[in-house]
């Protein structure tokens, strides 16, 4: 439409002011219709608008009335919205979002002071730490360097962990990995096996399952608290000890057949000897050996 109040001198200053239902079109001879904005730049090739500063800051303001209202920088493809990056459209000032418009959601949101938001099923919901991530399915970390690592870390002030899989050493183990101290604390190769650095405490039941023929290793002392049991199969069959209680006791079937402590042993049913026997010591009960 023709406005003849669309120049307004004011000042220094000349203001490009349409009027209610009018429209600012730079048109470099395109001839297309462009209707919806009031100001549009269109014309044949690619187009571009440059805001620039000779000895300053140089800066795009995008100012909304209020807090019920979104301030957005819209991507096009002819004439449609794909993508937005705004302000109102997860919550009011405190956001900032990356809006997919073909899915209808936010896919990424910075919240002032707390972090940044991820996932394609974040939508509205609030960024909880400094890296929040939402998926129904996974998380991808990736590596496609050929026969390189791939590796999270994790940082306090005074110590770093790397979670690894170590393909350049490691033939692809995952790893946990003391960086500080230099260490590699715990191994799980391609095949299943595990192996610790040093110690390993079980706070509950643990169960070691050798599968075709394959076998637990301890280099070292595998310690059990008091009266806790080292179990064979049911529950039936298993060793018991408690240091405190100055016994270790053995249960093939569910009872005690053998208890050994400081004062000796003590076999609680018959005992079959297939080799040479031979006895030490004194015997101060009444018994009686029948050959």
């Amino acid at each position: 439409k023709a406005d003849h109040n669309l120049l307004h001198l004011a000042d220094a200053n000349i203001y490009l002011r349409p009027a209610s239902g009018y429209w600012v079109t730079i048109d470099t001879g395109s001839g297309l219709s462009v209707t919806g904005g009031q100001l549009s730049v269109t014309g044949a090739g690619t187009q571009e608008v440059k805001v620039r500063s000779t000895d300053g800051h140089a800066s795009i303001q995008i100012d909304r009335k209020s807090t019920s209202n979104d301030a957005s920088l819209m991507l096009m493809t002819n004439n449609v919205t794909k993508w937005r990056f705004a302000t109102g459209v997860a919550g009011n000032d405190e956001k900032l979002s990356i809006y997919d418009d073909i899915a209808n959601t936010s896919m990424m949101t910075f919240k002032t002071g707390v972090g940044v938001g991820v996932g394609p099923s974040f939508g509205t919901a609030e960024p909880a730490c400094s890296l929040h991530v939402v998926n129904n399915d996974h998380v991808l970390f990736e590596n496609t360097t050929s026969n390189a690592n791939s590796l999270i870390k994790l940082k306090t002030t005074g110590r770093t962990w790397q979670m690894s899989v170590r393909e350049s050493d490691l033939s692809g183990a995952l790893t946990f990995r003391n960086e500080t101290a230099g260490t590699d604390d715990l191994k799980i190769s391609t095949t299943g096996t595990v192996t610790v650095r040093d110690n390993l405490t079980v706070a509950g039941s643990c169960t070691f399952a050798a599968l075709s023929g394959t076998s637990g290793t301890f280099s070292s002392t595998m310690s059990l608290g008091s009266s806790q049991k080292l179990q064979w199969g049911d529950a039936a069959t298993y060793i018991t000890g408690s240091n405190s209680g100055d016994f270790l006791q053995f249960y093939p079937d569910g009872n005690v057949q053998l208890t050994l402590n400081s004062s000796g042993a003590t076999i609680e049913d018959s005992l079959s000897v297939g080799g040479a026997t031979s006895w030490a010591g004194t015997d101060t009960q009444t018994c009686g050996i029948y050959l």
